[in-house]
């Protein structure tokens, strides 16, 4: 049986595969939290939600865990 651990830090995140060891996420072993929403609803997430954060930074979240005890998060309109 393979295990995957995911480790969603404020930061960072961080997976691991039981046979396989640390898992390639985003083109490393790391990557950002953070997450983007597009216009047509699309989640972006790490490098990508960073980089698009440039577009309309009210639609960004850097550290999403730190709004872990809310039912949501806003972002955009």
């Amino acid at each position: 049986m393979r295990v995957l651990s995911v480790d969603l830090g404020t930061a960072n995140t961080v997976a691991v595969l039981s046979d396989h060891g640390v898992v390639d996420l985003d083109g490393g072993p790391t990557m950002p939290s953070s997450v983007y929403l597009d216009e047509d609803g699309t989640l972006r997430v790490g490098r990508e939600a960073e980089r698009r954060s440039r577009q309309d930074p009210s639609r960004y979240e850097a550290n999403p865990k730190r709004h872990i005890d809310k039912a949501t998060i806003k972002l955009g309109e």
